[in-house]
Parts: structure tokens; C-alpha cells; sequence
């Protein structure tokens, strides 16, 4: 009998295959793989304290919840009625490039869990099908004790009406679905406002996400600015630098892509990342935002000028008969003073000829 630990001689290698079975968390499924591509899963819990930019207090109680949830914590408190209510549901909400997402990737990494990516424009097909595609998912992350995360999921969230059955479809499914869920759940969206009243006795705990400050665009940029040094400098290194890119409105995303477009062109001319290439990348940045908004208020006002000239076409074709009408009828009254005059000429000569006789 071999352990995980014994060590295989060359005919006990060549006697076992080159691919075994395992499990895919993106492609939700199982498949061969070569075993030459197989390793140990690498976890970095630091990001979690070091890189989200949230209170402590709610990170600390953000870990305490995922744990209690561990298969070695014992029976997780739920509800009167056994199997409904033991699993823990966290709503994350605010603006985009907050660290909404990342506090669900980090935590899943800080907690050795894995974690489990659930799409939702992927479970839509029918009403019918959410139901089960959903239950499916969240039962495998059950089963493998993984983090679960539905990334923008507000199209099970939203008040349902009685003006769209297949919305209201959609979180009924849901709601049945988070009853009797046992496992850990990250639901991640940029609207609160919308909600329906019926989830708020499902979700345990609901983090809003406020915008940046400057302290937390400085820590990030430092970050960034760390992770894409050529040369490795320390964090501290670009606190000069990253102080003055700190008033710069944005959100951590923007940081980020700024920072690799900044280490891109850094790269292309074989130098470490300067103010210059960072100030450039902002100003690109800038600019395709700039044009973004602006074709979103000019989106709509070709409509408005096309259907603004079809009006002014279709007022001269208007203006065109009308004139043609009113030619007509003067021609019309032109030709009935005619025969007017004739018909009183002929009258006249009839008289005359009357007298004469």
C-alpha cells in the first residue's frame, strides 16, 4: 500500500497513466488532465488584510462568518426547522472598482477555500431552467465547501411587478434557492435601491462599499505601482508618486489599468515606471472616458436630428400640395369667371338680336 508521500520507482511509474480525473471550477465539470500539469493550489491569504481596501472591523467579522461555516466548527446555527437557514449569504454593494469582487476572491484564498464562480447570464435560458442550473451550482459548491460568488447579480434581486412575470420568475426561483442553502454565498451589485423586500430575511449580512478616498487610492497605487516595478522596489518606494496620483479621482480598477498600461510603456523603451508614463496613461484613461460619456449623450441625437428633418420633409410635401391645391383652385376660379363671361356675352347678343327684331 503507497502513501501520498512514497515515493514511485520507475515500473511503478511507467504502470500509471499520464492523465487523471479532476475537477474544473470554471467549466464547471469534470475532465482529464495531464498529470504533468498538476500542483499544489497556491493560496495568498495576505492580499486579504493587505490589498482590500475595507474596515477591519468587518474583515474580521467577514472571517469569523466563513469559518463558522468550516466542516470542523461543528452543526452551523440555523433555523427552528431543521436544514432550512444554515448557510450565510453576504450582500456586497456599491460603485464599480471598490473591491466588491476582491473581498470574495481574497477571503476564499484567506480560509483555504475554493472558490466557486457562478454566471448569471449563463443560468438564464427560461424561467424553468434557473431553478435547477442555480441549485445545481450552489449544491457543487456545497459539496466541494467552496466560497460562491454570482458577480453583478442583479437580475435576481430586483422588486419584482406584476408587469414581468419572467423577472419575478427569476427571484422566486432564488428566493426558494437561498432558503434551504447551506453552503457560503457572495452576492456582488451597483444598485441597492431596487431590491426586493423578500430578500432581506435572506442575506445575513450586507456590506456597502463607499467610493475611494485619498488614503485609499495612495495605498493602492503603491500596490500597484510595487507588483509592476521592473527593478522590485518596495512599496515604500512610490509613496512620493503615489501621493500626488492620489488626487486624481478613481477607482481601483482604473488604478490598476493604469498602472499596467504605465508598466507596458515602462517595458517598451526598457526603463523602470516614471511620473511620465503614469501621467500618460491617466490622460488616455481621461480621454476614452471623456468620449464614452460624451457618445452617451450624443447617442440618441442622430435619432432626434433624422426624425427632426423627416418632420421638415414631410411639412414641405405638405406645404408643396398645399401650394398645389391652392394653384387649382385659382384656376378653378379662373375658368369658372370665364365661363361666366361667356355665358353673360351670350346672353347679351341674345337681347340685342331681340331688339333688332
Amino acid at each position: 500500500m503507497l502513501s501520498l508521500t512514497s515515493t514511485l520507482t520507475q515500473e511503478q511509474l511507467m504502470m500509471c497513466p499520464g492523465r487523471i480525473p479532476a475537477f474544473s471550477f470554471s467549466e464547471r465539470k469534470w475532465g482529464l488532465f495531464e498529470v504533468t500539469g498538476i500542483g499544489p493550489v497556491q493560496l495568498d491569504g495576505s492580499i486579504f488584510h493587505t490589498s482590500l481596501m475595507l474596515d477591519k472591523t468587518y474583515k474580521d467579522m467577514l472571517l469569523s462568518l466563513v469559518r463558522m461555516q468550516s466542516p470542523k466548527s461543528g452543526e452551523a446555527f440555523g433555523d427552528i426547522i431543521k436544514g432550512k437557514s444554515q448557510g450565510v449569504v453576504f450582500l456586497l454593494h456599491g460603485e464599480p472598482g471598490v473591491g466588491k469582487t476582491l473581498t470574495a476572491e481574497t477571503i476564499a484564498d484567506s480560509c483555504g477555500r475554493p472558490l466557486l464562480r457562478i454566471n448569471a447570464d449563463n443560468l438564464i435560458n427560461s424561467p424553468e431552467s434557473v431553478e435547477n442550473a442555480l441549485g445545481r451550482a450552489l449544491n457543487l459548491s456545497e459539496r466541494w465547501k467552496a466560497v460562491a460568488l454570482i458577480d453583478e447579480a442583479d437580475i435576481f434581486l430586483e422588486q419584482r411587478s406584476r408587469y414581468c412575470n419572467t423577472r419575478n420568475s427569476f427571484v422566486t426561483a432564488f428566493l426558494r434557492i437561498l432558503e434551504y442553502y447551506r453552503g457560503i454565498l457572495f452576492l456582488t451589485t451597483n444598485r441597492v435601491n431596487s431590491f426586493d423586500r423578500a430578500l432581506k430575511s435572506r442575506i445575513q449580512v450586507a456590506i456597502h462599499y463607499p467610493a475611494l478616498d485619498a488614503k485609499s487610492r495612495k495605498e493602492l497605487w503603491q500596490i500597484f505601482l510595487s507588483k509592476a516595478s521592473a527593478t522590485g522596489q518596495p512599496k515604500d518606494a512610490w509613496a512620493d508618486i503615489a501621493e500626488k496620483l492620489a488626487s486624481q479621482v478613481l477607482n481601483g480598477r482604473q488604478i490598476r489599468d493604469s498602472v499596467r498600461i504605465a508598466q507596458a510603456s515602462a517595458l517598451g523603451e526598457g526603463t523602470e515606471i516614471e511620473t511620465r508614463h503614469l501621467y500618460n496613461a491617466l490622460r488616455l484613461l481621461r480621454k476614452f472616458e471623456d468620449e464614452f460619456e460624451n457618445g452617451r449623450l450624443e447617442e440618441d441625437q442622430p435619432r432626434k436630428r433624422a426624425r427632426y428633418l423627416d418632420k421638415n420633409e414631410y411639412e414641405d410635401e405638405d406645404e408643396d400640395e398645399d401650394e398645389d391645391e391652392d394653384e387649382d383652385e385659382d384656376e378653378d376660379e379662373d375658368e369658372d369667371e370665364d365661363e361666366d363671361e361667356d355665358e353673360d356675352e351670350d346672353e347679351d347678343e341674345d337681347e340685342d338680336e331681340d331688339e333688332e327684331s
